[in-house]
């Protein structure tokens, strides 16, 4: 800091005196200004930062921060950033590190940045050390006889960074068993633990820390323990509430083990295993320990290497692998097992053939808490008791299939807990206690805690598989299971199946068991073909507990016991076949024009007739659809004003019922009609109508059933036009087609017996619009015996036949609109354009100015500004004007005339041009047709025609001129008798007229009666209009 002297000037005081002015001068090493030398001065306003330097300003100096350097330059450092810093050109840095040049007064000099695992001035030497199964380091610190003040603030530390991929190990221990903090992996998650005495802290850090990446962690013992995760920049601290560690002296903690500890401390860890992994920058108490200092143990290796175990997948995707460092684990589903989950556990056949099976398993140990039990099942058997848990011959658990879905009995109280599932395929069965919940497969609850008994499994209980011995009642649970279990467990512990005598028992946990009966090794499947199921022919192939046939042709069924008809295609052509239990139906639309069709049931139909039902497409008003009779019991249904009427009289009384429905069907459409009882079973109810699906009618007395159909003739389509689709009654088939008196397989059938004429095969209309009624290019629509027109833009009415006057819209907005037929036009004010007028015009966007004239636009048109040598409304005249023989010479015989604007050529024909000097070319437009030649002559062409064809233009071939002669030669004969007979006509009228003028004026009596008999013959007999009609 400089000094500031304030000094007086001589003949002035520094005080306040009344009409005096007191000055001070400043001097010193301060820059300062201002009255009161109060201003610090601002060193960067003369910007001294060099080469891009961030300038700050200090009291009486500033400092200059260098940018970054670009890429392939040297940095820039110094006061002022004006000296290139050359302290790591080289680059002395080894391993990747980072190097920072320096300058410090003349001297160019560097730092290195190591990477992690990697320390010393050039970052030589390497900090990574992995430890094996047993191995651990021990690292001695230097007792000094300091105080805690003497200390400082930092304690006791370890710091270091480490990778596995094991969950539960030690990290390090340091200190004694009664005095020491301590830093483990549980679970995967960082525990860190410090003791003396009676004092006991813990902080933990969760994560996933054994996830094999490299984990930066911290551990400090001051007044409180302090656990740091470097990685993530997350600290947990523990202090007790009281700072209760002050009294936690950095005595007595001289020793670290690092990886693990001597045999007697593991009962002072959580974990109990060595470190197995890597570390690097091992910091003790904030000192690098490099592991270049240990003396060379077996399992401490000065490198990290890691081998990929789960990569590829070594568990043969039937498992999960888990990397053990060293090596790696399997852990396999059910039901395999195994190193690499390659092996798999022994299905067990139950009830095979015809026996019955069941295996007994004592308990042999207490399952508490949340119990489990989980099964692979194979089955196609309905029902069946599949596993029970027994004590003191009492059921508590039991599983079993009922109808193909699995039960779960919890004591009397049962649930479903699954769909069908015994289908012959292998599915997994978990069932678990969790929370007082009983969960199916993990996920569905089945039980909840209100209706749990508290299951337990103890030892002593019994477990069975299958069935129950003899003497037990396995029929309330379906009795016998038929089918395969595999891998069968109780938490963790296998129910063990054995042939024979077991050898040797199994590694992992199992109950033997206690008996068994009838058990299959392996998933064995009965011998389903041994008792031929297939019928007609069917050859039988077996599958698991099953079988298949393979049917004839002509047979369908699980055992070919159905017929099959219409593989023989016995329909007509056009219609569908339709299978029937014992026989078939031939369906098929059909259109009718009054032509009833005959039908007879012939009493074939064994159920009472409770329905009839069709279905129609029509647009007659008016018809009879179905009629039926029998002495007093008629039927019949029709159609009246488009609705539907029904008509009927049973046997069990004389009244006539009768109903309409309430829905018209004669819109063009297909309706589904149906007419039935509302309770078949009783002898009398109302009959209720159907149209497509909803209630149109019923009759408004109960009636029987009309069995009458079963021995009357039915008569279909009696007065009808239109098209029906299937017809049915009592639900047998009324079909359109086929044979008279053609009988069908089936036992219940109606026979066509006659009718006036068959009908057309599908549903077909009138060709409504086959005659294009649609005027002005309008769209015709059939709508079946009914037609619609679309009208085009501009026209309207039923057949677009009246032009729509568009100018009554007013659409044109700056013009006069004209109506015209299926348009309109605008005739726009000027200006204007477009449709509507809408779009105002640029006047000089097609202008008609020549010869480079500039168009300028005006309120009511356009002006073109000619250049110097032309002139004219469009600039189209030369200037001044051309003179004839001076100016222009015309060509070819050309006329020139000089007129207002100048010397003008009129051309012969033939040519153009401005002086006649073009030829016009009249074979341009090519007129010489079939492959003629054009040549082109003086105001004419010829045309040179090849061989076959003639004409002037190659029109004509010489076949047709040779075929032209005998028409002429027979023409001229026929003209002349033509003439020749009229000669003779104007002969006969001569003399006709002659003999008439030689009568006239002469009475003749004779001539007079026959004249007036005929007219009063012809009065007589003149038949009126009206009688001639008749």
């Amino acid at each position: 800091m400089g000094t500031v002297t304030c000094v007086s000037v001589s003949g002035w005081t520094s005080g306040r005196m009344r009409g005096l002015i007191v000055r001070v001068i400043c001097s010193g090493l301060l820059l300062l200004t201002g009255v009161m030398c109060e201003i610090n001065l601002d060193e960067c306003e003369s910007k001294p930062c060099q080469n891009g330097g961030r300038c700050e300003d200090a009291i009486n100096d500033y400092l200059c921060y260098c940018p970054p350097p670009a890429p392939d330059q040297l940095p820039w450092g110094g006061h002022d950033c004006d000296i290139p810093l050359t302290g790591c050109v080289p680059d002395p840095c080894q391993n990747n590190a980072t190097c920072v040049p320096s300058l410090h007064g003349d001297q160019h000099q560097h730092t290195c940045r190591c990477p992690s695992g990697f320390h010393g001035d050039t970052c030589e030497t390497s900090t990574t050390f992995s430890v094996t199964t047993g191995g651990y380091l021990v690292i001695e610190v230097p007792h000094i006889n300091r105080t805690r003040r003497q200390v400082g603030s930092q304690g006791p530390s370890v710091q270091l960074r480490f990778r596995t991929t094991l969950p539960d190990l030690i990290l390090f221990f340091r200190g004694s068993q009664e005095h020491f903090f301590i830093l483990e992996l549980i679970g995967g998650n960082l525990h860190s633990r410090a003791e003396s005495g009676d004092l006991q802290f813990a902080v933990q850090l969760s994560g996933d820390f054994s996830d094999g990446l490299w984990h930066e962690v911290s551990v400090s013992v001051d007044e409180r323990l302090t656990l740091t995760s470097l990685s993530d920049n997350i600290t947990k601290v523990e202090d007790g509430g009281h700072n209760q560690l002050l009294s936690f002296q950095p005595h007595g903690l001289e020793k670290v083990y690092i990886g693990g500890v001597p045999q007697e401390y593991l009962n002072r860890t959580t974990s109990r295993k060595g470190f197995v992994g890597c570390f690097e920058d091992l910091l003790v108490d904030s000192q690098p320990v490099l592991p270049q200092s240990f003396s060379p143990q077996p399992n401490v290796q000065m490198v990290c290497e890691k081998s990929d175990w789960c990569g590829p997948d070594p568990c043969s995707e039937r498992g999960r692998c888990v990397d053990l460092w060293s090596d790696y684990r399997c852990d396999c589903r059910s039901p395999f097992h195994g190193h690499n989950c390659s092996e798999e556990f022994t299905s067990w056949t139950f009830s095979p053939e015809r026996n019955r099976s069941f295996a007994a398993f004592p308990i042999m140990q207490q399952h508490a808490g949340d119990v489990s039990v989980s099964l692979w099942l194979k089955s196609r058997q309905l029902n069946g008791l599949v596993f029970q848990l027994q004590r003191e011959d009492q059921a508590y658990l039991t599983v079993f299939l009922k109808n193909g879905s699995l039960y779960i009995a919890l004591y009397n109280s049962i649930r479903k807990a699954s769909s069908f599932l015994t289908d012959g395929e292998k599915v997994f069965v978990a069932i678990k206690k969790e929370k007082d919940f009983i969960l199916f497969n993990q996920t569905q609850q089945v039980f909840t805690p209100i209706e749990m008994f508290g299951v337990e499994v103890e030892a002593g209980d019994v477990a069975y598989l299958g069935g129950l011995p003899e003497g037990e009642n396995a029929r309330q649970w379906g009795g016998y299971f038929k089918g395969c279990l595999q891998d069968v467990r109780i938490d963790d512990t296998q129910l063990y199946m054995y042939s024979g005598s077991i050898s040797h028992k199994p590694q992992h946990p199992s109950y033997l068991p206690r008996n068994s009966s009838n058990v299959l090794e392996g998933c064995v499947g009965d011998q389903t073909c041994k008792m031929k199921p297939c019928q007609n022919g069917g050859k039988c192939q077996v599958i698991w507990n099953d079988f298949v046939c393979s049917c004839p042709l002509n047979f369908s069924g699980k055992t070919c016991d159905t017929r099959v008809w219409c593989v023989s295609d016995p329909c007509d052509s056009g219609t569908r076949c339709v299978d029937l239990p014992d026989g078939y139906e031939c369906l098929a639309n059909a259109t009718f024009e009054s032509d009833a069709l005959k039908f007879s049931a012939n009493g074939s139909l064994f159920l009472p007739v409770t329905s009839i039902s069709m279905q129609l497409r029509t647009r007659e008003e008016n018809g009879t659809l179905l009629r039926a009779s029998s002495r007093l019991e008629f039927f019949c249904m029709g159609l009246l004003n488009s609705s539907l009427i029904v008509k009927f009289r049973d046997g069990n009384s004389l009244e006539v019922h009768a109903f309409t429905s309430d829905v018209p069907v004669s819109d063009g459409d297909w309706h589904q009609v149906e007419l039935y009882t509302s309770s078949p079973r009783i002898s009398a109810s109302r009959w209720h109508l159907a149209v497509d699906g909803r209630s149109a009618g019923f009759s408004l007395a109960a009636a029987g059933n009309m069995d009458f159909f079963n021995s009357s003739t039915v008569l279909l389509a009696e007065n009808y036009t239109g098209c029906l689709g299937e017809v049915r009654i009592g639900g047998v088939y009324l079909p359109f087609f086929g044979h008279l008196e053609e009988e069908a397989p089936q036992t219940s059938q109606y026979i066509r017996v006659g009718g006036i004429s068959e009908p057309r095969l599908g549903c077909t209309s009138s060709s409504s619009c086959l005659s294009d009624p649609c005027l002005n290019n309008g769209t015709c629509t059939d709508l079946f015996n009914l037609l619609s027109c679309a009208c085009g833009p501009g026209w309207t009415g039923e057949r677009c036949q009246e032009n729509v006057d568009e100018c009554g819209w007013q659409p044109c907005v700056r013009g006069t609109c004209r109506d015209v037929p299926g348009d309109y036009e605008c005739q726009c004010i000027p200006g204007y354009t477009g449709k509507n007028c809408q779009l105002e015009v640029p006047e000089c966007q097609e202008h008609r100015c020549e010869n480079g004239g500039s168009c300028v636009a005006a309120v009511t048109g356009y002006t073109c500004v000619c250049p110097p040598d032309h002139t004219g409304p469009f600039c189209q005249w030369r200037f001044p004007p051309r003179q004839c023989d001076v100016d222009l010479q015309c060509e070819h015989g050309g006329v020139c005339t000089d007129g207002s604007w100048g010397a003008n050529c009129t051309c012969r024909p033939g040519f153009t041009g401005d002086r006649c000097e073009v030829d016009v070319d009249e074979c341009e437009s090519d007129p010489c047709r079939n492959g003629g030649t054009c040549v082109n002559r003086h105001n004419h062409y010829l045309c040179e025609c090849v061989s076959d064809f003639s004409g002037e233009n190659c029109e004509n071939t010489k076949q047709q001129q040779q075929e032209r002669v005998p028409w002429l030669m027979v023409a001229v004969p026929l003209a002349c008798l033509a003439v020749l007979l009229a000669a003779v006509g104007l002969v006969c009228l001569v003399l006709t007229a002659r003999k008439k003028r030689q009568t006239e004026g002469t009475y003749s009596p004779s001539h007079q009666e026959v004249a007036g008999a005929r007219l009063e013959m012809g009065s007589v007999l003149k038949v009126p209009p009206e009688e001639r009609l008749i």
